[in-house]
């Protein structure tokens, strides 16, 4: 398979996840504007939400793209090279298995994650 296509296939799932993060990252800051200069605590109307969504699937349909194609035209500079490199391989199975590592740490200790303490008056 020439490299071109395998570098976006390579880094499908990653990029996937970061496209999400970046969705995440744009409805925080969305949020964030729309509560601090727009609205404040008073009640928000549905429109609010349905913007943030679109900005959402926006940035994050705009990301993805972005990134496999970025992969494609580099794959594409690699077959000059000598086509798939075994280092790029690597760091993309450690993005993919990392990241979700990283999520699930991050939750296990904050809590969501295994068996909670028992309080002291069950005991």
């Amino acid at each position: 398979m020439k490299a071109r296509y395998s570098y976006p296939l390579l880094f499908l799932l990653p990029s996937a996840m970061l496209a999400l993060l970046a969705a995440v990252a744009v409805v925080a800051v969305g949020a964030g504007v729309l509560w601090i200069f727009v609205f404040g605590d008073d009640p928000w109307p549905a429109s609010a939400n349905t913007v943030l969504m679109a900005m959402a699937v926006t940035a994050s349909a705009l990301a993805f793209v972005t990134l496999i194609a970025l992969s494609y035209s580099f794959g594409k500079s690699r077959e000059i090279q000598g086509g798939l490199c075994r280092s790029h391989v690597v760091f993309a199975v450690a993005v993919s298995v990392g990241l979700p590592l990283l999520v699930l740490l991050h939750q296990w200790q904050v809590g969501n994650i295994g068996s909670k303490p028992v309080p002291a008056k069950f005991r």
